[in-house]
């Protein structure tokens, strides 16, 4: 993984570790403590992340102190030039992590194994994607996001809710 070059092979050996560890702490722990662990861990995120002394917010704001540059456009100017189409909004540094798709896999995989039904799986897959799309988009206004909370909340609820709705005599 280290000694490779190319940036594909990077991404997939994250993306397949990530995959495997979720997937795998999934299928092994029982439902509460895989809810327990994506519970604390989003909550957990929360504060590191938004918290102004949270580690993760601390460790953002070391990166990008401001360093003397008398050329910098000030925020609003910034925001003009985004509105006008002068400048492109760029996502094309996004990243997510290890842990954020090992988790997102922990809960897609749990889901199979505890309800035994792919739709409610499929369903909490694209709850998931969606809570990731809402983050992606709150990235316009913010410099730093949690990437776990929303998707994570979101798919907890879609599976519980579908799970219900799928156990109801009809």
């Amino acid at each position: 993984y280290f000694t490779s070059t190319s940036i594909k092979v990077k991404n997939f050996i994250v993306l397949y570790i990530g995959l495997l560890i979720g997937a795998s702490m999934g299928v092994l722990m029982p439902l509460w403590t895989t809810l327990a662990i994506l519970i604390g861990i989003s909550f957990w995120d929360l504060f590191a992340v938004l918290y102004k002394h949270g580690p993760i917010k601390q460790m953002i704001d070391l990166v990008s102190e401001p360093k003397e540059d008398h050329n910098k456009l000030s925020d609003e100017e910034m925001k003009e030039k985004i509105q006008s189409g002068e400048y492109a909004y760029d996502t094309s540094k996004l990243e997510i992590g290890i842990g954020d798709l090992a988790f997102y896999s922990m809960l897609t995989s749990s889901t199979l194994v505890q309800t035994g039904n792919v739709i409610i799986m499929i369903l909490t897959s694209l709850a998931i994607m969606i809570g990731t799309g809402i983050t992606i988009m709150g990235l316009k206004r913010n410099k730093i996001l949690p990437g776990l909370p929303i998707s994570i909340f979101l798919g907890i609820g879609t599976m519980l809710l579908s799970w219900y709705l799928f156990s109801l005599p009809f």
